[in-house]
């Protein structure tokens, strides 16, 4: 009885957002939420994709089984071991690695700096001067207002989330892809 509040909150950050979450997230991140809460959100959205994309390809059923291995102290519980362990088994190449290890980086700076920090930051600038952004979000236009880093650290989340999503709406089995398209190379560069 006394855990209810801990559980409930746990179950919160399992939470997949629906459409209009999406939609409305994709809104707020063009327009007025601070860098800290972009930062913070973009970076769910791409390890909520990663996570997807293992719980497919390691063939995990059950909602208790993805429980113990992606949430609380599971061994996939971390966005450092989603990483590591989709550059292991392939579903990620060395570009989207080297993305998402700065990405992860930039992250923890937003969710842990006590004060005011921006992507105006020059250790920030610096960090997102590495993303290599592919062609298919560089020709995407950089939202009025907003610092070319936040753009650019927005669509090296986004090549994630998006690379990944759009493999789930195909019209043939995810976890099948998954397996034959590592054969020849990863989902994602």
């Amino acid at each position: 009885m006394g855990d209810e509040w801990d559980s409930a909150l746990r179950k919160l950050t399992r939470e997949h957002p629906k459409e209009d979450h999406l939609t409305y997230i994709t809104d707020r991140m063009r327009s007025d939420i601070d860098d800290r809460a972009c930062a913070l959100v973009v970076t769910s959205l791409a390890e909520m994709m990663l996570q997807i994309a293992l719980t497919h390809f390691l063939g995990i059923r059950g909602e208790k089984a993805v429980r113990k291995i992606f949430y609380t102290f599971g061994p996939l519980s971390t966005l450092d071991a989603k990483i590591v362990m989709c550059s292991s088994t392939g579903i990620i190449g060395p570009v989207t690695t080297s993305n998402l290890e700065v990405v992860k980086k930039i992250r923890n700076v937003f969710a842990h700096a006590i004060i005011e920090i921006t992507f105006e930051a020059p250790a920030v600038q610096r960090a997102c001067n590495r993303l290599k952004i592919t062609k298919s979000t560089a020709a995407m236009e950089l939202a009025e207002g907003r610092s070319r880093n936040r753009h650019t650290f927005c669509f090296a989340c986004n090549d994630v989330y998006e690379t990944i999503f759009s493999l789930m709406l195909a019209n043939f089995p995810f976890g099948d892809f998954l397996s034959r398209k590592l054969l020849d190379h990863p989902i994602l560069p």
